[in-house]
């Protein structure tokens, strides 16, 4: 509580206020002026807006900061009073301040937890202890469709229960929370177009001072797209198998078939005019042909992991021309 006169020095500054400001208890409190302990900004709040209307109306109330004689801010709730004498003047001017600047910080606090809540990629549902919805964030829209005007009053059965789950299933999660117990599962739901999808779920209690319940968080996370990716990547990786298998066997094929038909050419070269061996061998080649073809396509879709075929020589003839022996023989 202070007293100062119309040009603002203090008259009388009580212990409480000499501690908030940081001054010695035995200070000549004339030395100094309110204007010293506010900033630029909250002294013109309570030049211009604070000390006029006390002086009109008698009393003005609003919060400001003051600044302490070591230069930190103290956010305070005051009340400025207007004491006037019997002709009507102001005689002198009287604030009792408060202190607030934890009320503050726990303000601040409840808006940053607010923003989080508000701006999370998870949805958030807010229910009392009966269920009933009492909050929802913009994350609650994105995954089920209805908004927090239609969600409002509603439990989540009344929105999203899909009845893909048998009445054990829930007797379970209630059980569970009204135990004081945290709940984690996955649950089909349905969406407000009739879509199904699956999240995955946190439902926490909340628990008063005297650790009654008295609401549950629900944390909520779409798995929907995350099982269709992972589907995806298992039919993508069994491919992957099938196709590196098919790779192997088309490699080992193909080698087996380089002897064939290099063979079949040999054989070409050495029957002369009979016509039917000639036919015979023919045959062959053009079967081995139309093998390796098959080998070719295979090795052509699994391009990654195509190598050269690789024959062991031993499978050739000294006598075998090198134009029909394969270069990678080893």
């Amino acid at each position: 509580m202070s007293i100062a006169d119309l040009e603002g020095r203090l008259v009388y500054l009580n212990r409480a206020g000499r501690k908030m400001l940081g001054l010695d208890g035995l200070v000549d409190l004339t030395r100094y002026n309110f204007r010293e302990f506010h900033d630029a900004a909250n002294a013109h709040i309570v030049l211009t807006e604070g000390i006029p209307t006390a002086i009109r109306d008698g009393a003005w109330s609003g919060e400001t900061e003051l600044v302490a004689l070591d230069g930190h801010a103290i956010a305070i709730s005051q009340v400025i009073l207007a004491h006037k004498k019997p002709d009507g003047t102001v005689a002198f001017l009287s604030t009792i301040a408060r202190d607030i600047t934890e009320r503050r910080r726990a303000e601040e606090s409840l808006r940053l937890q607010g923003a989080a809540l508000h701006a999370a990629a998870d949805a958030i549902v807010i229910t009392d202890r009966a269920g009933v919805i009492e909050w929802v964030n913009p994350a609650f829209t994105q995954l089920t469709g209805y908004t927090a005007e239609e969600a409002l009053g509603k439990t989540p059965g009344d929105l999203v229960k899909s009845g893909q789950h048998a009445p054990a299933f829930y007797q379970e999660l209630w059980e569970t929370i009204l135990a004081g117990r945290r709940w984690d599962g996955e649950m089909i739901n349905r969406r407000k177009d009739g879509r199904l999808y699956t999240e995955e779920q946190a439902i926490t209690p909340i628990q008063d001072a005297s650790g009654v319940i008295t609401h549950f968080v629900a944390i909520k996370k779409g798995m929907t797209e995350r099982m269709q990716l992972e589907a995806q990547l298992r039919q993508a990786q069994k491919m992957d198998s099938v196709g590196q298998l098919a790779s192997g066997i088309a490699h080992d094929f193909n080698n087996l078939l380089t002897v064939i038909n290099g063979m079949s050419d040999l054989l070409l070269t050495r029957v002369g005019q009979d016509d039917r061996v000639q036919a015979d061998v023919q045959e062959i080649r053009d079967a081995g042909e139309r093998a390796a073809a098959l080998t070719r396509q295979l090795l052509r879709s699994r391009c990654r992991y195509r190598a050269p075929p690789t024959v062991p020589c031993r499978h050739w003839p000294p006598s075998t021309p090198r134009s029909i022996r394969p270069a990678a023989c080893i």
